[in-house]
């Protein structure tokens, strides 16, 4: 992995303080306003725009993890990082007590279709390309010209992790799991997770120099954690009710 460049601290950050307003303010907007329908479209313009974002603040291609040498490193790691995280999200999710972590009751209305097309097409291409070309792309590599890796990857990875708030009150009365919990609670705990996860991420982009693995194990690790999601709903919803001796 070639050296970056060493960190600056006299470059103006206005540039990256307007970038993380508008991002922010998309994403408020995104799941307060916009329809899910709308979402993947929204979501792939958005992603062209932070790549050229990225550019005109004068990211190369490397530093934006995009550079076309990289892409057979990265996607060779990535298939091989997204099947071991698979098989350990199977492996927990087959007990019957940590299955119902998984359980959120509004997968049991999707049909099989919409199903699919969330697992295949919303979930790699409208979350996994979009949050890791903004988080281990352009910020990363943005902020990687004024901290060292170490730093770089913490700041990013805790953003990361506050961009799930809105996600984890949106999903926490769906799942009994997290129903009982104070927001404060479910809030932290998703805050908390998603930077761990963002770390590993970012652990996996700065080996690889490639933004396509993190890519591949997010599509893996939200892929896979949502199928268990619709198979432990529907089997909740057609389960009969226990009895009082049950």
């Amino acid at each position: 992995m070639p050296a970056p460049a060493p960190p600056a601290t006299d470059r103006p950050v206005t540039p990256e303080v307007a970038l993380l307003a508008g991002v922010t303010a998309l994403h408020v907007v995104d799941h307060r306003v916009v329809p899910h329908r709308h979402h993947l479209s929204l979501h792939l313009a958005a992603t062209a725009a932070l790549v050229g974002a990225g550019r005109v603040l004068g990211l190369s291609w490397g530093e934006l993890g995009l550079d076309p040498a990289r892409l057979g490193r990265g996607l060779r790691r990535g298939v091989l990082g997204g099947s071991v995280i698979g098989g350990v999200i199977l492996a927990a999710a087959l007990p019957p007590r940590s299955r119902t972590l998984f359980l959120d009751r509004r997968a049991a209305t999707l049909t099989r279709r919409e199903a699919l097309v969330r697992a295949l097409v919303e979930i790699p291409f409208g979350t996994a390309l979009y949050e890791e070309v903004l988080f281990r792309g352009v910020l990363l590599g943005l902020a990687r010209r004024r901290l060292h890796d170490v730093p770089a990857a913490l700041v990013t990875s805790g953003l990361f992790g506050l961009w799930h708030v809105l996600p984890a009150l949106s999903s926490r009365e769906a799942n009994p799991a997290t129903r009982d919990h104070t927001p404060v609670t479910t809030v932290a705990a998703s805050v908390a997770s998603t930077a761990i996860a963002g770390l590993f991420f970012t652990w996996d982009r700065l080996r690889t120099d490639s933004v396509v693995t993190p890519v591949l194990t997010h599509t893996a690790t939200n892929a896979v954690s949502f199928a268990v999601a619709v198979e432990v709903a529907r089997r909740a919803s057609t389960d009969p009710p226990a009895g009082p001796d049950a």
